[in-house]
């Protein structure tokens, strides 16, 4: 007695035009490889882009906040700020440990107030770290 089977009918793919016309394969990547560069670029540049904009818009409130403090206040923040940074940061070995860390900070909140003239920058400058090659 015959059995009977059913026939089934696969879809195939078919290759594109660009891949069959080239000997050696396609010159471009596929379109999954672009999407996954593009992916990663976005993500990479999301990465990099969101820290640095929060430091700026951080920068920019801590402005802001010394630009709002009462002239007399700012003015005696700012002296007792600068004083700390010529009497303990300029010294010798201030450039290591802790100490270091809390001069690069004072030396960046100096760097807020208008008050900070040249000589402020310069001293305020050199404790900050610079990129070396």
């Amino acid at each position: 007695m015959p059995r009977l089977a059913k026939v089934l009918v696969l879809p195939v793919r078919k290759r594109r035009a660009s891949a069959a016309a080239s000997p050696s394969g396609p010159q471009d990547p596929a379109p999954r490889e672009r999407r996954a560069r593009r992916a990663t670029l976005a993500l990479l540049a999301l990465t990099l882009g969101v820290p640095a904009i929060g430091k700026l818009v951080s920068l920019r409130e801590d402005t802001r906040a010394v630009g709002r403090l009462a002239p007399s206040e700012r003015a005696l923040l700012y002296r007792h700020a600068i004083e700390e940074v010529e009497a303990a940061c300029l010294q010798p070995g201030a450039d290591q440990g802790t100490l270091r860390r809390h001069c690069v900070e004072q030396a960046q909140f100096v760097l807020l107030f208008p008050e900070c003239d040249d000589t402020c920058r310069r001293a305020a400058t050199a404790m900050l770290p610079h990129a070396r090659r």
